[in-house]
Order: C-alpha cells, then structure tokens, then sequence
C-alpha cells in the first residue's frame, strides 16, 4: 500500500498521506473527496469486498448526479477514536501497520471483516453518512 499519493483537489495537485486519514469502511479516506479504495477480507475471499465497494461507489456516483453534486467528502464526528487500520496479528501486517490509514472505533469509519454486515452496509445503507456533499468545492476541502 501507498503511503503517500498524489491527487489533485479543486484543479491543484496535493499529495495526501494515506497514514494521516482515517477510512469509512476502508473505502473512503476523511477529506479526500470522490476518492475510493477497497481493502479486502483477511478471513474471506479478498476479491468479496471489491465486490461490494464497486456498486457502493456507483450508487454515490449516480446519488451525486441526482442531487447536482460536485464533491462528496467523509467528515468524521471528533469524538470518535482512531485505532489501527487491521485487527490483524500477522507479522507482515504488524511490521508495515504504519502505513496503513486508520480506522474508527464505530461505523462507518470502523473496517469490518464481515460479508455480511458488509452487504447491509454497502448495497443498502446511505452514501450521505458522514459525509459533506456540496454542488461546488470549498477552498476548505483541499488536502
């Protein structure tokens, strides 16, 4: 995983670390608009989350041109708590643990490993959830 990427926001090229941000269901990353990623299961079959994530980001796509949105940006409450990106005890994933970005300690900013839950959540729970939608970009929204 990348730790740092470059993106560009409102026309300006901004590199954004990864490791900074906290995740909404290790898709979204807090203050990075329209920008998606998809982690996978470590008890599962990887390929069963990328599954679920691309009709969830075609369902806030299409939810954005409805409504004449620009920009969607996760925007996490303050109160709730970052941890570490895995709950996973693995040495490879312990020893690079920092480059990951991090988790919430409630959902939607809390990585799950659980199709099912997932299912619930991705093909049928809000894409407005923590997040700031907007017709136009904020000077406030860049990264």
């Amino acid at each position: 995983m990348s730790t740092n990427v470059v993106l560009t926001v409102c026309q300006a090229p901004s590199i954004v670390a990864l490791t900074a941000r906290i995740s909404t269901n290790a898709i979204r990353a807090r203050r990075v608009p329209d920008f998606a990623f998809t982690v996978g299961y470590t008890n599962a079959s990887w390929t069963l989350k990328a599954d679920l994530v691309s009709p969830y980001v075609c369902r806030l796509l299409a939810h954005m041109d409805e409504r004449g949105y620009r920009q969607c940006v996760p925007e996490r409450d303050p109160s709730v708590a970052e941890e570490p990106f895995l709950d996973f005890t693995a040495g490879y994933v312990l020893r690079s643990i920092d480059a990951f970005p991090k988790q919430g300690a409630r959902a939607p900013w809390r990585l799950r490993m659980n199709y099912l839950y997932d299912i619930r959540s991705l093909r049928r729970g809000s894409v407005e959830e923590e997040m700031r939608c907007s017709a136009s970009p904020r000077a406030s929204s860049r990264v």
